[in-house]
């Protein structure tokens, strides 16, 4: 099924509230049997194999401009019937890495921001013994004790939350494209911890949130960074190095970005694992690959702050370079940078774990990211405008 080419626009967020209503939610993420979903069943969505998967489940669609309707846990009271029970809600962002895909794996630095765009979930207590999740945008639901990857998924955040706590009821509301590099399924994680965490009346900050959702990556990816969970629990733009907190970056002026999908879906857990296997045969090579990646990092954050977004645009470039050495790019991505380029961007890279998924370019300003986007928009299924740190 093929996605209608049409204006999408985001917000990146600084993590505050915002009261916008939802729109309808179109959406997947990847999973760890991604190839299911491409074959048209519903298995990669924590659904069963034999079961067709409903026409809306498709990586690469996204919903209408909104922007988040909350992104603090929080607990409301609700009627059922007769009865009021609570109703515990939360927000995960989806976000993008500016500078510093691969490299954050193994300790170096990576330059992020949140979008105001992700996942929306709610908890309540069970009416019945099991633990179950509802993915709703997809017609999925899974029951802790199987194995499919979003009962998995729940089961590893649930395995750190009260001894004694009652069985619950989890659904979720996907508002990204997976397989994408926009952090779909952190996105989740984050979320559903956010909303377990106030059904259990449990405190957390938003960076241990984020911390505590790799459990549920984990079952995804096998060996994530830890930026995705990051960004999606705190938003902003920020430098994250694994096992530190995150540095937030203020950025002296709004960094005017479009984002295109290549059409083209990835495993993030496949494509690290590729990587990993390049360091391992040629240690040296990839090694030094990521220390010159971390230098563009660590400048791209200068740049950043002193708004000085043609450096920016320079730095992308070499970032671009620098990963398509390590064999992370495609054709499709390098041709959707070339035509960003050749329309005015002042730099294009992927973003995420490569090898599909999306492009970034950086714009003068949001007008020209808007005539950028509308020349992408021939070539990709799904274009975004964005604006970081505004």
């Amino acid at each position: 099924m093929r996605v209608e080419e049409s204006r999408r626009e985001v917000e990146v967020t600084s993590g505050h509230d915002a009261t916008t209503p939802r729109a309808p939610h179109r959406a997947t993420c990847e999973t760890q049997v991604e190839a299911s979903l491409r074959r048209g069943t519903s298995a990669s969505l924590g659904g069963h194999p034999d079961h067709a998967a409903p026409p809306t489940a498709h990586p690469h669609e996204a919903p209408a401009r909104h922007t988040i309707a909350a992104s603090s846990p929080r607990l409301v009271t609700v009627r059922r019937g007769s009865c009021y029970a609570p109703r515990a809600m939360a927000f995960g962002r989806g976000k993008v890495i500016l500078l510093g895909e691969h490299g954050v794996v193994y300790g170096h630095p990576a330059l992020a921001a949140g979008l105001g765009v992700g996942v929306h979930a709610t908890a309540r207590v069970s009416e019945s013994q099991d633990d179950v999740i509802v993915a709703r945008p997809w017609g999925v639901t899974a029951r802790v004790g199987s194995d499919e990857p979003l009962a998995l998924g729940l089961q590893a955040i649930l395995e750190g939350m009260p001894s004694d706590r009652q069985s619950v009821h989890v659904e979720v509301d996907v508002d990204l494209p997976g397989g994408a590099g926009l952090g779909c399924s952190a996105a989740i994680g984050v979320a559903v911890t956010g909303a377990l965490d106030a059904l259990f009346s449990i405190e957390r900050t938003d960076e241990e949130r984020g911390d505590y959702s790799l459990r549920w990556e984990r079952v995804f990816h096998g060996n994530p960074s830890g930026v995705d969970n990051a960004m999606a629990a705190v938003g902003g733009v920020a430098l994250f190095r694994r096992g530190q907190p995150l540095q937030t970056v203020r950025a002296k002026k709004p960094l005017p970005l479009v984002i295109a999908h290549s059409g083209e879906s990835s495993s993030t857990k496949e494509i690290v694992a590729m990587v990993a296997r390049q360091r391992e045969a040629e240690t040296q090579r990839v090694d030094e690959a990521f220390e010159a990646i971390a230098a563009l990092v660590n400048n791209a954050k200068l740049a950043v702050e002193a708004g000085d977004l043609k450096a920016l645009g320079q730095l992308f470039d070499l970032n671009q370079m620098l990963l398509a050495g390590l064999m992370l790019s495609t054709e499709k991505i390098e041709e959707l940078c070339r035509v960003a380029r050749e329309e005015g961007a002042l730099g294009a890279k992927l973003t995420g774990a490569g090898a599909g998924g999306c492009m970034i370019a950086l714009a003068k300003d949001e007008a020209d990211a808007e005539r950028i986007r509308e020349a992408l928009a021939k070539r990709s299924p799904l274009t975004l405008v964005a604006m970081a740190g505004a």
